[in-house]
Formats: structure tokens, C-alpha cells, sequence
């Protein structure tokens, strides 16, 4: 709106005193005219975005207008809206009928001047075009990637809730065997009855801390879960030495005094490792591959790094959005990028129980 009352403001100026504007000639044709057709076109700008089609037709015509009743003003108001409304065409509408509003808008311009101007005209309007088409497309590919990453995020939370479903359901589980035992046990062996119900009360107490991660992530939809035990942290020597029969030379090392975690903690880790050596082997395909487990009073930390080659690995980010969706799921953080020798990926998880 600003924009559209400034242009209106100046091409009034403009036919009326133009001697007061830079780059304004003298108005040779009819003044009321010409003020009335100026006012069209550059009130019309603060429909660039909304009616981007009718703001580009209302310009055409109104120059078309002031072609054929009388002698146009060449002003620096006219110009800026004939580059504004090309670009809008361009930036705002389908590729068909961008062109067609740009054709009106060069055809307009024909009957008011000669061969050099209209063709400085034209270079002027169609290089707004071109600029304003770029910028369609690039939005265009924004909004493609990031509903792309939105769709593997989902994805990813989806099978985390599966996985934690599967845990769950082996607490109750648990549960349950040990309550009928408990019970079973009460009158004859105290002892064993009491130890029955500790397991029952810490596996309650695991449960809920899953099933609060559960609900956190859970989404619509009834797919079938992955059934049989989820990995775990214990299971990742398995995943390096799996990685090493593919060919990639990966060592293992720990740092800290090993301790429990939780198991969908567990599951996480396993899964941020797995995805790395992954990408490790996908792209590097035999560079030294280092995963490191560091155990701190407060987090547990991962890192796997590889001597493959600084460059870029990025591609869809869709394994890099995994991985973060994971390590959100217990607070936690993933950092990944390039470094002097290679590729990166950190994690941390802070530890909740023991």
C-alpha cells in the first residue's frame, strides 16, 4: 500500500510539475488524461501479489489508453511500474499466463514509441520477467525440499513410535508375568514375592517414562509394526562388526564406565550409529571409520567420524533429519558437517535413569 500511494503521489508530480522530478520530459499531451491513466497504473501496484494477473492487465491497458488518446509522458513512475508488473506476472502466476501478460504489456508500449525506446523498453520489462520467474522457481524448489524433509521426519517419527511401541509392550508384559507371579508367591516365599514386585515396580516406572516419549511422537495411521527385540546400545559392536564385513574399516572404541540406560534410549543410540556408518560406507566406501561411545555421569555421547574426504554429504538430509528427531525425542542434539579430514557425526543424549 505504501508503495502503491509514493508511485501515485510521484506521477502526479510528474504530469503536473515536472520539472520537480528527474528523468520526467515535458508533458506534451493532455494533462487531465494522462493523470487519470497514471493513477490507474500505480494504484494498481499494491495488487502486484494479490491479482498479480489483473494488475499486469491494468497496466497494459492504461498505457495502451494513454498511447491512443493522447501524447504520452515519458516519466520514471511509468517505467517502475512496467518493471513492477512484469516481474509480478513472472513471480506470481503459471508460466502461460506470465507470458501472455507480458506480451500485452510490450504490445501496449508500441504505439507510444519509436524502435530505440520501445526496444530498451522491452529489454527493461523482460529482464524483470526472467528475474521474477527465477524467483518463482526457487520458492518453488524451497517449498518442494522442505515438504520433503516434513515427509521423512514424519516418516521417522512413525517408526519410532513402532519401536517404542514394541518396548512398551514388553514392559507390560513384564509386568503382568511378574504380578501373577508375585501373586502366586505372597503366602509361601515372602522373599521372592517381594523381589517379584520390585521387578513389577521398576518395569511400571520404565514403561511410563516410554510411553510419555510414546505419546510425544505418535501420528495417526495404523501401519504394522516391526515385530521381534529392538537393538540397543549393547548391539552396536554387532553393527560395527557388520560394517567391517562390508569392507569399511570402522573400529570401535569406549570411553567412561559403561552403565544401563533406558531402553528407548538404547534404541536411539543405535539407531544415530547405524545411520552414520551408513553414510560413511555410502559414500566413502572404505575410508577409516573411528565410533566412539563416551559414558558421562550426565549424557551419553556418541561420535563417528571418517577420513573420507571433506565435502559435502548433505544430500536430501533425510538421514540427518532422523537422527535429530531421535535425539530430540530424549532432548538431545546431533551435529553433523564436514571437518579437515573428513565427515562428523556427533551426538549427545542426556541420561535420565540408570
Amino acid at each position: 500500500m505504501a508503495a502503491a500511494l509514493g508511485l501515485s503521489l510521484a506521477a502526479q508530480v510528474e504530469v503536473w510539475a515536472p520539472d520537480l522530478m528527474v528523468g520526467t520530459g515535458q508533458v506534451e499531451g493532455s494533462r487531465p488524461v494522462l493523470s487519470v491513466t497514471a493513477l490507474a497504473m500505480t494504484a494498481s501496484v499494491c495488487m502486484r501479489r494479490g491479482a498479480p494477473l489483473a494488475f499486469a492487465a491494468l497496466v497494459a491497458a492504461s498505457t495502451a489508453a494513454q498511447a491512443l488518446a493522447t501524447t504520452p509522458a515519458a516519466g520514471l513512475t511509468e517505467a517502475i511500474v512496467l518493471v513492477a508488473a512484469a516481474h509480478a506476472a513472472a513471480a506470481y502466476t503459471p508460466l502461460r499466463p506470465a507470458l501472455a501478460c507480458l506480451g500485452a504489456l510490450l504490445v501496449a508500449l508500441v504505439p507510444s514509441h519509436d524502435v530505440a525506446d520501445w526496444t530498451f523498453a522491452a529489454l527493461l520489462a523482460t529482464a524483470a520477467w526472467v528475474a521474477g520467474l527465477v524467483l518463482r522457481r526457487r520458492g518453488a524448489a524451497v517449498v518442494t525440499a522442505r515438504a520433503e524433509r516434513d515427509a521423512a521426519a514424519s516418516a521417522e517419527r512413525a517408526r519410532i513410535a513402532r519401536e517404542l511401541h514394541d518396548i512398551v509392550s514388553h514392559r507390560v508384559t513384564t509386568i503382568v508375568v511378574q504380578a501373577q507371579a508375585g501373586s502366586a508367591l505372597a503366602e509361601q516365599e515372602p522373599a521372592a514375592a517381594r523381589r517379584a514386585f520390585a521387578a513389577i515396580d521398576e518395569a511400571g516406572r520404565q514403561a511410563l517414562a516410554e510411553l510419555r516419549d510414546l505419546l510425544d511422537v505418535l501420528r495417526g495411521g495404523d501401519e504394522p509394526g516391526e515385530r521381534g527385540p529392538q537393538p540397543g546400545l549393547d548391539d552396536i559392536g554387532d553393527l560395527v562388526a557388520d560394517s567391517r564385513e562390508t569392507g569399511l574399516p570402522v573400529e570401535l572404541v569406549v570411553e567412561g564406565d559403561p552403565y544401563e540406560v533406558e531402553a528407548g534410549l538404547g534404541l536411539a543410540a543405535y539407531r544415530i550409529v547405524q545411520e552414520a556408518l551408513t553414510n560413511a560406507v555410502r559414500h566413502t566406501g572404505n575410508a577409516a571409520t573411528r565410533v566412539l561411545i563416551r559414558f558421562t555421569p550426565t549424557a551419553l555421547e556418541l561420535l563417528v567420524s571418517d577420513r573420507g574426504g571433506a565435502r559435502d554429504r548433505s544430500g536430501s538430509g533425510h538421514g540427518l533429519a532422523g537422527m535429530r528427531e531421535r535425539a530430540a525425542l530424549y532432548g538431545g542434539s546431533v551435529e553433523a558437517g564436514a571437518d579437515d579430514a573428513g565427515f562428523s557425526v556427533r551426538a549427545s543424549l542426556p541420561v535420565r535413569t540408570r
